[in-house]
């Protein structure tokens, strides 16, 4: 469903710390890479900042997003959401950085005599024709030709069908080792172990590569053609923002490819192209089309190459990862004491996991920023465009959340949507700070609100993420009413409790998958999922989220991972095993 490209990084980062610090396991060395790539999005979250408010609030923005304990406890574990947050933070911040760089290259500049001034709408067509006589004949034979190929070949591929039949009759000459000689050599080098597959298949996949062909054939004459045309008459350049050195703006290429890998990551990375296209066409006007053309094409091109399950039928294997994201199974949530089916959870559920999952002040400066940026915008003060693709950037998933036309079953997979909410927090920060008037009075403010989420991180390490603010009671009001370690990262502590108390090769029966475990347990352990029966298994290892209540048959519990009140893993050894002491 999704493109291997952060999951190679982060395993490969993980191998190589390992073998560096024997000290630290592989999952260390990935949750430090987990880590490293959350800082980089904090970063990113930073230059975002920048554009609407001075740099000293800016960090202020940047420390409190990265010191909230649900971001900062899933910014180690979480090689998923963390990941895709930071690269979507990267491919708008980027984006917007690529156009604001457009705007600083000069006008297309004509090849041929005269005066570069725009024309008046009146004298749209005289400039054109005037401009048409001054190019050379070389350009105008090379515009027409290009027109006429393109036209030639829309009307073979669309309605004709000329090329389609040609390529059908020498596939079937090609299988029988008849076609011509360059044609025969090309399929004995690509079709190995020809007569194993039916002529038919192989007209199957030539009609699949027609398919794409007429649509990138066309795509690609039509731009020809227009690159063309702009050579020979200047106006045409200008009225799309056609330039070479536009295309080559390393700003341009890496913004480009961070929407490529971001695609790669989760498939509505898409939406954050989006954003940067709106962005762009807001800035940029009609001077937006060469660029975007080249945004897309880019990071068409980096997601191709990152994620091999698209190699056999890009659109189509695309379009089948986005019907699985969008048509998962079911999950049953635990909302408010409920367990309800992830396909029916309420409106609300983002903004009240939101408002409980994030600390006091963070909760309160963002509702203030929300009315403070409407207000704004409302007036048209202060950077109305960046502040309406923020609103965009939450506002449209939102509502695809409330009209189910997208589904979630955690706060985890929307943390994508926590950035701007961070900016609108930052907006509020500074409307506030900047009216104290010493600076101490500052510093004592911004303290009071960094220091819950500093505090909650010391308090509930390693389970950081699992925090719940006080309008619910903390960890211990959320217990039974929310799901707390739904990573199940406690099974780490609990496997240690066995390792001290466990007799040599004893069976442990883990209630989950054993690779969650298995780089922690005893060399001599045994790990295992088949409960076939009591007597063959020595220590049961559940995680509390994953039905840890239920207990074990011919099991007594012998250790529990808690926090506060909460339980978050427990151990059970065999009744009939005698006494064992943690």
């Amino acid at each position: 469903d999704h493109g291997p490209v952060y999951f190679m990084f982060f395993a490969a980062f993980g191998s190589l710390v390992h073998q560096v610090l024997p000290g630290w396991t592989v999952p260390d060395g990935r949750h430090l890479a987990n880590y490293l790539t959350f800082l980089a999005g904090v970063f990113f979250l930073y230059l975002l900042c920048l554009r609407v408010m001075r740099r000293s609030y800016a960090w202020m923005t940047a420390a409190l997003f990265a010191t909230q304990p649900l971001i900062f406890g899933y910014a180690f574990i979480n090689q998923k959401d963390i990941p895709f947050m930071t690269f979507f933070l990267a491919s708008v911040a980027l984006g917007m950085w690529a156009t604001d760089d457009q705007l600083g290259i000069a006008e297309v500049r004509p090849t041929g005599t005269g005066s570069t001034r725009p024309s008046s709408k009146s004298n749209v067509w005289g400039e054109v024709k005037r401009q048409w006589t001054e190019a050379g004949a070389a350009a105008r034979v090379l515009a027409l030709v290009i027109s006429a190929i393109l036209c030639s070949f829309v009307i073979d591929m669309f309605w004709v069908g000329g090329l389609e039949g040609l390529g059908r009759s020498l596939l079937a000459a090609a299988y029988g080792g008849q076609a011509p000689w360059p044609i025969q050599t090309l399929f004995s080098l690509t079709a190995t172990d020809v007569y194993k597959t039916s002529l038919a298949e192989y007209q199957a996949k030539l009609d699949l590569l027609f398919n794409y062909a007429r649509w990138a054939g066309s795509l690609g004459l039509l731009f020809a053609a227009a690159v063309a045309w702009s050579a020979a008459i200047p106006s045409i350049a200008r009225a799309w923002g056609f330039a070479w050195r536009r295309a080559v703006r390393p700003s341009l290429i890496a913004a480009a490819a961070a929407f490529g890998v971001t695609i790669c990551i989760r498939q509505v990375g898409l939406f954050a192209a989006a954003l940067v296209g709106l962005y762009m066409l807001a800035r940029l006007k009609q001077r937006a089309v060469f660029p975007l053309v080249v945004y897309a094409f880019v990071g068409a091109v980096v997601t191709y190459l990152t994620w091999p399950f698209l190699w056999g039928d890009p659109v189509g294997r695309y379009i089948t990862s986005i019907t699985r994201a969008v048509d998962f199974p079911a999950h049953y949530v635990l909302f408010f004491g409920q367990r309800l089916p992830s396909s029916s959870l309420p409106w609300f559920y983002f903004p009240a996991l939101s408002g409980i999952e994030l600390t006091e002040p963070s909760v309160g400066l963002i509702l203030f920023g929300v009315g403070l940026l409407f207000w704004r915008l409302a007036r048209q003060k202060g950077k109305v465009l960046t502040y309406s693709l923020m609103v965009v950037w939450v506002g449209v998933p939102f509502l695809m959340l409330v009209f189910s036309v997208m589904s979630t079953y955690s706060i985890r997979q929307l943390l994508f949507l926590d950035p701007p909410l961070f900016v609108f927090a930052g907006l509020a920060l500074e409307a506030l700070l900047v009216r104290a008037s010493r600076r101490w009075l500052q510093i004592l403010l911004f303290l009071v609100v960094l220091l819950p989420g500093i505090v909650s991180d010391i308090r509930l390490h390693p389970y950081e993420y699992i925090y719940f603010n006080s309008l619910v009671g903390g960890v211990d009001g959320a217990n039974g009413r929310f799901g707390l370690d739904t990573w199940c990262t406690s099974l780490r502590q609990g496997m240690g409790a066995i390792n001290d108390f466990a007799p040599p090769q004893s069976v442990v029966l883990i209630r989950s998958q054993t690779s969650m475990v298995d780089a922690f347990a005893r060399p001599d352990l045994v790990l295992t999922t088949d409960f076939s029966g009591p007597d063959k298994v020595d220590f049961v290892l559940g995680c509390y989220y994953r039905g840890a209540t239920l207990g074990v048959p011919g099991f007594e519990e012998v250790y529990q991972v808690t926090e506060g009140q909460a339980p978050l893993a427990i151990v059970w050894k065999r009744a009939d095993s005698g006494d064992l002491t943690p």
